[in-house]
């Protein structure tokens, strides 16, 4: 099953083929627009596994009302225009991480994924909901990683000494 993905505000050019993006990728995603948020929680809408917020100026009123229903789901919230100012207040109004777009889309992808991990760690979902990165093997980052762990499985074996 693949994790369920809400974008809130997902109106311009950008966020649209970021939208089509996880559809190829296999996230099921429902658009919510900003007013929708503002009311009761959704009804008859299945929880998502996360949510993407599509920035705008003053997107803190939005967090606090979401986390206000109880929704304790990670917030993803995506930015184009403001500083560091900007993402610093919604890290403070709730949201989980917070992106400057653009952003490549190995780069957001390997971020999402990171999100649902600790998602699915703190037990916001269960541990099978959340889709396993496909093979990466031709990145650079993937190779590093994958070298840096064999270092530290021969690490932990026991060592011989000769007598």
């Amino acid at each position: 099953m693949n994790p369920l993905l809400w974008l809130v505000n997902c109106t311009d050019i950008q966020s649209a083929l970021l939208a089509d993006y996880l559809r190829d990728r296999g996230f099921d995603l429902r658009h919510l627009n900003k007013t929708a948020v503002y009311g009761p929680p959704p009804k008859n809408m299945p929880l998502p596994g996360a949510c993407l917020i599509f920035g705008s100026q003053n997107s803190e009123p939005l967090i606090h009302r979401m986390r206000s229903w109880g929704f304790d789901a990670p917030l993803l919230f995506l930015y184009q225009y403001g500083g560091t100012r900007d993402c610093i207040s919604v890290l403070e109004a709730g949201a989980d991480e917070c992106v400057h777009m653009p952003i490549s889309h190995f780069a957001f992808l390997a971020r999402l994924h990171a999100l649902l991990r600790r998602a699915s760690v703190a037990s916001w979902l269960a541990p099978d909901s959340v889709e396993q990165p496909r093979d990466n093997s031709h990145s650079h980052l993937s190779r590093r990683l994958a070298a840096e762990e064999k270092q530290a499985a021969f690490a932990a074996l026991p060592q011989v000494t000769p007598q």
